[in-house]
């Protein structure tokens, strides 16, 4: 299941912060804009953005390339935050440029289960 926690709208005109919207969801509420990030560099792992609001720097966001194209990763983590939130947004298919900010309960890794034998 899956959360909707703001709507993000793309600035193709505004190169330094390309995009800007609301964000609200139990631990943060409030406008926010994605920044390019500056100091990427050549580091292809380094962020493209910066996740900015209220002119304090809250998290970071990826590109990231799906099966059905673009997205954005973005992470929210600060000394006010007990631990990072995870988020994505998807551009909609009927509106271009704009992005559903959305969470998703991450996925538990599987583990073996033990029956109690051993193997000899």
């Amino acid at each position: 299941m899956a959360f909707n926690y703001g709507i993000l709208k793309s600035n193709p005109t505004n190169d330094k912060q390309p995009f800007a919207g609301d964000i609200a969801c139990p631990v943060f509420r409030g406008k926010v804009t994605l920044a390019v990030n500056q100091n990427r560099g050549t580091n292809a792992d380094a962020p493209n953005f910066e996740v900015n609001s209220n002119g304090f720097q809250i998290g970071n966001a990826w590109i990231k390339r799906g099966k059905n194209g673009d997205f954005l990763s973005i992470t929210l983590d600060g000394p006010h935050f007990d631990k990072p939130l995870y988020l994505t947004a998807f551009e909609r298919q009927n509106e271009v440029g704009t992005y559903d900010v959305v969470w998703s309960r991450p996925k538990q890794a599987t583990q073996p289960v033990d029956n109690g034998s051993m193997a000899a």
